[in-house]
């Protein structure tokens, strides 16, 4: 007599298979938080999916919303996962900042981590962006967010107008230079390391940050002007000033004579 196949069987064959091709994820399987903690290992290695992240983007917001415990560092990573499914809509926009935000002022710093990978090189909502100007003296990740953001965006602009004269911030003093020469490329500032950092961290192109780089082109900043055209590989200013001071070494030494 052939052997019934029993529900067990089944279940063996498909873990079998999800380990196989994780990418082919049946997304049946995933309805509620336990199904999550129980396909947790292959979800993690299925290909990114946006319906995907819509069910773990709710069932998080559904546990905050419940004041209910859950999994934090697990499911941020399967989130962080799925959000490279492609490029974010608004509704996905919206629900990945209502979780950072429930949460970014109250969680222990692994968290925090994962919750500011969500949103990192992201584009947010305008509200989004005034609701981390107005908390960003609560928390390192929220001025990380602000200092690090993707693009130019003048409301940060504005605030930091006002941060560069914040003593306590003196140690972010270069990106908040940045995010002031992105809109007033003319920016000028005493402490020329600081300068000529804040131009590498600006969001101006390439050609604009080259020219203000030579622009503020002086002995007391050269080791980090140097240090600054390799990483970004403006092999051209280093020839430039290279022949510039040659010269005016050649000159000096013919004077002498």
């Amino acid at each position: 007599m052939a052997i019934q196949f029993t529900a067990d069987h089944y279940l063996m064959l498909q873990s079998s298979y999800l380990k196989h091709f994780p990418e082919q994820f049946p997304l049946e399987l995933i309805s509620d938080y336990s199904s999550i903690l129980r396909y947790q290992k292959y979800l993690k290695n299925s290909k990114p999916e946006r319906r995907l992240l819509c069910i773990l983007l709710n069932t998080v917001l559904e546990k905050i919303e419940r004041g209910q415990r859950f999994q934090k560092i697990l499911i941020l990573k399967l989130i962080l996962h799925h959000l490279k499914y492609g490029e974010t809509d608004q509704e996905i926009k919206i629900k990945v900042f209502k979780i950072y935000q429930e949460l970014i002022l109250n969680e222990p710093d692994d968290v925090c981590w994962k919750l500011s990978n969500m949103l990192k090189n992201r584009e947010l909502l305008p509200y989004q962006i005034d609701w981390l100007l107005d908390n960003i003296a609560l928390s390192e990740h929220i001025l990380n967010r602000v200092l690090r953001y993707p693009v130019k965006n003048k409301s940060i602009s504005r605030w930091a107008e006002t941060a560069i004269h914040n003593e306590e911030l003196w140690n972010r003093r270069s990106e908040i230079i940045g995010c002031i020469l992105n809109y007033r490329p003319k920016f000028r500032h005493k402490n020329h390391q600081n300068l000529v950092w804040g131009i590498y961290y600006s969001k101006l192109t390439h050609e604009e940050k080259k020219v203000l780089l030579d622009k503020h082109f002086y002995a007391d900043n050269l080791s980090e002007l140097l240090k600054i055209c390799d990483r970004q590989n403006y092999t051209d200013l280093i020839k430039k000033w290279f022949q510039e001071i040659s010269l005016h070494m050649e000159s000096t030494t013919d004077d002498d004579n």
